[in-house]
């Protein structure tokens, strides 16, 4: 398909966290962790930018797709956005973003990931990290 990216990427494990001592009502992180289920263990590759960008979600193996949402912050690595409902760690989605002209310093750029779900935060709204596995620029 397009350009493969795999940073160190080794087999996930799915890890429901909720930290002792977390206040009722607050919101609940599903990781996935590379070093295993007991840890909180950094696993970014790459810098975060806050953008909010324009994103289309499609669930892999589900009944979503092309689903509009806006991300909180992306990376070379990944994408962070919200919706209504959790996607489970572990889920591959497609997605696809619009990059800018501010950023792209030409023009806008349509980008279509592939990617896997590493994190859901349970709340009011549910956020979702995806890791980006594969990407293709769109015409």
């Amino acid at each position: 398909m397009g350009s493969e990216f795999n940073p160190e990427k080794t087999a996930v494990a799915e890890h429901v966290a909720e930290p002792e001592g977390t206040p009722a009502g607050e919101p609940s992180v599903e990781m996935a962790s590379l070093n295993g289920p007991a840890g909180w263990t950094e696993r970014r590759a790459a810098r975060r930018f806050p953008l909010r960008l324009p994103v289309f979600v499609t669930v892999t193996e589900g009944g979503l797709k092309d689903h509009p949402t806006v991300t909180r912050d992306v990376s070379a690595s990944g994408v962070f956005f919200e919706m209504e409902n959790a996607i489970p760690v572990g889920t591959e989605i497609e997605f696809t973003l619009t990059l800018p002209p501010e950023i792209t310093h030409s023009e806008s750029i349509r980008v279509h990931c592939l990617g896997t779900v590493v994190r859901a935060e349970h709340g009011e709204r549910a956020g979702v990290a995806a890791l980006i596995d594969e990407f293709d620029l769109l015409a």
